[in-house]
């Protein structure tokens, strides 16, 4: 560092992670971040985005057996600090690594959040770590509430189960600006939103910034995102930091195969024109598979059920879904879109209106025709972490549907272990896996990674109907194609049929027949010029994308 040049905030020297004593996946990672600074870390699902996320906030657990960092390759520098040896400084008894010092947007709200608790009183405790008089926490309560657009009716009575995604998303969001950090932390801090409340979180950080001049680090998928925020790009491939370039600069650095990849990617995300897949005559006369009339819903009281203390969530819905139809759902975060997936799995009880599966009524079937019916519509959920089994490898969490089944069917004959598991192995291979990810446990995989998994449990059963809420938001644009792509090949190989919610319209355009959308608490359904006239915003233009060097 030259004499009289400001210390970095932070600075990170050859770096090494492992999750096997012999095979690094972080590799000689050198980071510098200065003060003010706005940086993106980008790359593919799996990169190691999210581990090094957790190295710089302290939460790694390194001193597992499974994962552990090299001592004598490893020093982290803080304003002039040099912290040494297997961990970091605990959050608590370093003020140089203090919670006020640094915080981080995980990537997994919903598991970021207490569940015995409210969301609002947990933003009302992280406001008051700062010890600040009981009028100045609640205007800075109110002020943060309303910046991350948490202004639902009785939205400061609830748990985080009684939130959306993207609801809990925001609310982590304010819990991390409460603290008036020095470095944001940001681990994809909208990939749950809207279009809308995309624009208005990216809005908010910036103004943040700005304001309270905190240095950012901005961990995501979405290259286009991180060009619209940032000033500095690094992009990470396979543990390691590939290319280093200024967005100012771009064209005069010669692009990394990874940079042209995600630049290929958001252009054909962005640019391409969207195409309405054609519904033959067939299915356009067959029964529906699944019809959804008069359905409405809402929470309740855990104590007083009968007491009516929330307005209902779902009023008057109809829908259907015609066997081996592609069908989308759109509405902005809060609307009402997974608590409508989960009615239609069985996984909650509507209050009124009924579900017809191939035209019987499923509230009057047998048990037997239950245990049929939950193998023939098979849910994908939106947060992947809380869906998977944190004890279980990934070959025994994709396997399970299998032995569940054969368990409950006394007629049917056992399958036997191994066949379950090359049953498994050809579901990973399906969705993108290498079959060196079977022997992992949840926690060492991405978020990207954990979604595909959760696609490969719901494919073993040969469903007739998937239900995929939010399948998009963690995988990077080049695997959201391979996705697509992979729905499509189920939908005309396995005659599968897809109800999916999603924000990226776009996907939806090209993917299904037809869409819904859904706002204040009631749905109707959207023609193909619609759903264009309904696209988000664009955080850049398409003359930037064009203009980036490819």
């Amino acid at each position: 560092m030259p004499k009289g040049a400001a210390p970095p905030l932070i600075e990170i020297r050859r770096l090494n992670l492992y999750w096997h004593p012999a095979i690094p996946f972080i590799q000689d990672l050198s980071l510098r971040i200065m003060e003010g600074e706005k940086i993106a870390l980008v790359g593919p699902s799996g990169a190691g985005k999210s581990s090094l996320a957790g190295v710089l906030a302290g939460l790694t657990p390194l001193h597992s057996s499974e994962l552990s960092l090299s001592a004598r390759k490893r020093h982290i520098e803080k304003k002039g600090r040099i912290a040494t040896g297997q961990a970091l400084p605990p959050l608590i008894h370093h003020h140089s690594y203090s919670a006020l010092a640094r915080a981080l947007i995980f990537q997994d709200a919903r598991a970021t959040l207490n569940p015995l608790m409210k969301v609002a009183q947990q933003l009302r405790r992280s406001i008051m770590r700062q010890s600040l008089p009981r009028a100045e926490l609640e205007r800075r309560f109110a002020v943060l509430w309303q910046e991350v657009d948490l202004r639902a009716p009785l939205a400061d009575r609830l748990y985080p189960h009684q939130f959306s995604g993207g609801m809990c998303q925001r609310a982590v969001i304010a819990m991390a600006l409460a603290s008036h950090a020095a470095l944001i932390i940001a681990d994809e801090p909208t990939k749950a939103l809207d279009g809308g409340a995309e624009q208005r979180i990216v809005d908010l950080l910036l103004q943040v910034l700005l304001h309270r001049g905190s240095t950012l680090l901005l961990i995501t998928h979405d290259i286009v995102l991180a060009h619209t925020l940032c000033e500095r790009i690094l992009v990470m491939e396979g543990g390691a930091i590939v290319e280093r370039y200024r967005v100012a600069d771009r064209r005069r650095q010669r692009a990394s195969p990874t940079r042209k990849a995600l630049w290929h990617a958001a252009e054909q995300l962005l640019t391409q024109p969207p195409t309405p897949p054609a519904l033959s005559r067939v299915e356009r006369r067959t029964l529906p598979l699944i019809e959804v009339s008069h359905l409405s819903y809402r929470y309740h009281n855990r104590w007083q059920p009968n007491r009516a203390v929330h307005p209902p969530l779902l009023r008057d819905i109809n829908l259907t879904i015609a066997p081996q139809e592609c069908v989308g759902l759109q509405g902005l975060s809060g609307s009402g879109k997974s608590t409508l997936l989960e009615l239609m799995a069985q996984l909650k009880t509507p209050d009124g209106g009924e579900i017809l599966f191939q035209g019987k009524r499923i509230a009057t079937m047998s048990l037997q025709e239950r245990r049929a019916l939950r193998h023939s519509i098979q849910i994908i959920f939106q947060d992947p972490s809380s869906s998977l089994n944190p004890r279980q490898r990934v070959i025994e969490i994709i396997a399970e549907p299998l032995r569940i089944r054969k368990r409950g069917e006394s007629h049917a004959p056992t399958m036997p272990y191994r066949a379950a598991q090359q049953r498994a192995y050809l579901a990973m291979q399906q969705v993108g896996l290498a079959e060196d990810y079977a022997g992992r446990y949840p926690h060492q995989l991405s978020g990207g990674e954990q979604q595909r998994v959760l696609i490969a449990r719901a494919i073993m059963l040969e469903p007739r109907l998937i239900l995929a809420d939010e399948p998009l938001s963690t995988l990077d644009t080049i695997h959201q194609h391979k996705i697509v792509t992979l729905f499509q090949k189920l939908q005309q190989e396995l005659h599968i049929a897809f109800f999916i919610v999603s924000h990226h319209i776009e996907r939806l355009q090209s993917l299904c027949t037809r869409s819904y959308l859904l706002e204040n608490g009631k749905i109707r359904e959207l023609h193909f010029k619609e759903m264009v006239a309904l696209s988000p915003p664009v955080l850049v233009t398409h003359g930037a994308l064009n203009s980036a060097e490819q």
